[in-house]
């Protein structure tokens, strides 16, 4: 089997599973706890699966390690939609979803390049593992974001 059917179908297996799980996921993005524990717990996950791409594991968990990947980008995407929506409102709803849609689509497009320029100039490893450390920073930032936040709603209601 080669590397584009195997990528196929993996693609089509997490569209598949996208078109169920992204109603569940945004459920549980709307309850008690919000979207921001989620969106933590995401960028974590996506990290530890990143790195984990890197590891030399037998191949079988190593395509699950991928598809769990893909998964957590259906999450990470549904949270983030939710979070956009949030916060566009009014007569600015319009400019906000329209930024958001291009730069999301400027970003999926430029994603590839700036992996390819990357591995062509700090090798394959490095680029997961660069990879990974966003994904966690990325983490790391919205963990403190909320936890600066809660601070600042528990000494305004004192």
């Amino acid at each position: 089997m080669g590397a584009a059917t195997l990528a196929g179908a993996l693609q089509a297996v997490r569209w598949a599973l996208g078109s169920f799980m992204s109603p569940w996921f945004g459920r549980l993005s709307d309850r008690k706890w919000g979207r921001r524990p989620l969106l933590t717990g995401s960028l974590a996950l996506a990290a530890i699966c990143m790195a984990a791409t890197n590891f030399e594991i037998p191949f079988g968990l190593w395509l699950l390690d991928l598809l769990a990947l893909l998964i957590v980008r259906t999450l990470l995407s549904t949270i983030m939609d939710a979070m956009v929506s949030d916060i566009a409102f009014g007569s600015a709803r319009t400019f906000i979803m329209t930024m958001y849609v291009v730069v999301s689509d400027v970003g999926a497009s430029m994603g590839p390049l700036f992996g390819y320029v990357s591995e062509h100039f700090i090798g394959l490893s490095m680029t997961y593992w660069l990879s990974a450390s966003l994904l966690l920073l990325l983490s790391i930032f919205w963990f403190m974001k909320g936890h600066v936040g809660m601070r600042r709603n528990i000494v305004a209601n004192q």
